[in-house]
């Protein structure tokens, strides 16, 4: 089997002059750096529209928390649009331009990311206008897994993932053409936008820890949070892990610092949002349950930053020792799989032990209040997320690197 290693990624032979290749890097540079703001400003606005969510219920189409969420896809569009649109113009007037990027259509020039980007905004933005005719139709429903919900997250988690696509390759443009300011700044957007993807990986997780997340069996019950922590965690270490070295603990430093922003931001956003709505008392309410529930969400990054050492650590010795992809795998699997279950025991008995002492249970919260049978099924099968999420992260941090190599 081929040994462990990094695949350099590969630009035409064909040369443009050396005026028109820094136009292009610094045209995808800067639609890089637009579209990693545009995924951080999304993740902000989703993580406001949650508390809002739990503390108030769904409030107007047009939430502050909602237009926050909608003012990032239409600039995170706009950027995706224009990069393809100018450049399909410059590959009108010099064909060249086509080698740097992908046709589509028969007619359209540019980057892989900025298609990816592209597509992941509208399937978000088609799906605002269908969540609001979902409620209409069913209700009102706070979950994040409502059908348009998921559509909305999963297309913003595309964009990000284009972003990412469009950075990297930038940067490896840049490094062939010994613009090395271009490819730090590159790969510093690169680094931050994967901290993005990992955190709306968690994001998509979190209604796990709640009555969702128990499937019901004909004999028995387990809960979905073991495995999709599992599954998400190792698809996103394992993409920056693959993409370049000590990635993803860089990833991880940079999602609890991020995860330590927002717990100090959106309790006196969420205050302020129902004081302008003359609701004072509710704002008082508010502010400490956010409070509460952010504070919660800061235990599994500090855990995964541990995760995220020991996965850089193997990788960085494989590639010393030229282990096979295979050996890789399966250390990373054995390793990886008790700190999981750490995770999984930690989120499972907090988020329990809080609806024991807030009443929302009959039981007397903790574990028990779901069951010894099913706490012991649910672990068991954890092993099957991890093993897809290894899949998936390898995958996705294969391509980047083959996007350019760092």
């Amino acid at each position: 089997m081929a040994s462990f290693s990094g695949v350099a990624g590969t630009f035409p032979m064909q040369s443009l002059p050396d005026a028109k290749l820094r136009s292009l890097l610094r045209l995808r540079m800067l639609i890089g750096y637009i579209l990693c703001c545009g995924g951080l400003l999304f993740t902000f606005g989703g993580a406001w529209d949650v508390v809002s969510h739990r503390t108030v219920g769904r409030d107007a189409t047009f939430s502050p928390a909602h237009v926050t969420m909608l003012t990032a896809l239409t600039l995170m569009g706009l950027a995706a649009m224009m990069l393809v649109l100018v450049e399909t113009r410059w590959a009108r007037r010099d064909p060249g331009i086509r080698d740097y990027g992908i046709t589509f259509a028969g007619g359209f020039s540019g980057p892989q990311g900025a298609y990816l980007a592209g597509f992941g905004v509208v399937a978000s933005a088609i799906a605002f206008p269908l969540d609001n005719y979902w409620h209409s139709l069913y209700g009102i429903d706070v979950s994040l897994w409502g059908p348009f919900h998921v559509m909305i997250l999963m297309g913003a988690l595309l964009a990000s993932i284009g972003a990412s696509y469009l950075l990297i390759s930038t940067a490896h443009l840049a490094a062939s053409q010994h613009a090395e300011m271009v490819r730090r700044l590159c790969m510093v957007a690169t680094v931050i936008t994967l901290t993005d993807i990992a955190g709306k990986l968690m994001n998509i997780v979190e209604p796990a820890l709640s009555t969702q997340g128990v499937v019901q069996l004909p004999v028995g019950s387990f809960d979905l949070y073991p495995i999709m922590i599992a599954t998400s965690a190792m698809i996103g270490l394992l993409a920056a892990a693959f993409a370049s070295r000590w990635t993803a603990t860089i990833v991880a430093l940079i999602h609890s610092a991020i995860t330590i922003v927002l717990a100090i931001v959106i309790p006196p956003v969420m205050a302020w949002q129902i004081r302008f709505e003359q609701e004072t008392v509710l704002a008082r309410a508010a502010q400490s349950t956010a409070r509460e529930g952010i504070r919660h969400a800061m235990i599994t990054p500090v855990l995964l930053l541990g995760l995220a050492l020991i996965v850089d650590g193997v990788i960085w010795y494989a590639r010393h020792k030229n282990w096979t992809l295979r050996s890789v795998l399966r250390t990373l699997f054995v390793i990886a799989l008790p700190i999981l279950l750490v995770i999984a025991l930690v989120g499972l008995t907090t988020f329990h032990e809080q609806r024991g002492l807030q009443g929302q249970s009959a039981t007397s919260g903790g574990l028990a209040a779901l069951g010894l049978s099913t706490v012991l099924l649910s672990l068991i099968l954890m092993p099957v997320g991890e093993l897809i999420g290894m899949w998936i992260g390898q995958t996705m941090g294969r391509s980047l690197q083959r996007e350019g190599q760092w």
